[in-house]
């Protein structure tokens, strides 16, 4: 098991002249403090892609619930409106994290998150 490394900030070059984060300080400071998805969560499953069983890529620990919780940028709103998602608002980043072993991980944009393959005969 190789461990996963946390590497430089990388959100302040995905936020334009302007924008500000939406998002509770405490999922930033995850985030910045979480390594990067070092490839998919292994999992088994029926072919219909469903999870019986998967494991953390960190701890090999098995895993029984992955929560996403996702990092939004805003443009200045120059009306009076209410914050929800429009036009000006963007998901710049996502993190998730797995339970019941608590191992958070950046995702990339497009990055295959789990691979699930049926089980051994």
């Amino acid at each position: 098991m190789r461990p996963c490394e946390r590497r430089e900030s990388d959100l302040a070059p995905k936020l334009w002249p302007g924008a500000e984060l939406e998002t509770d300080s405490d999922i930033v400071e995850r985030y910045e403090e979480a390594p990067d998805l070092p490839g998919p969560i292994q999992a088994v499953g029926p072919a219909d892609g469903s999870m019986t069983k998967a494991w953390c890529p960190q701890c090999q620990e098995g895993i029984t619930e992955m929560s996403q919780d996702n990092i939004i940028a805003v443009s200045p709103i120059t009306v009076p409106a209410p914050r929800i998602m429009w036009p000006g608002h963007r998901i710049i980043a996502s993190l998730i994290t797995l339970s019941p072993c608590g191992h958070a991980f950046r995702v990339v944009q497009g990055q295959t998150i789990a691979e699930v393959r049926e089980p051994a005969a």
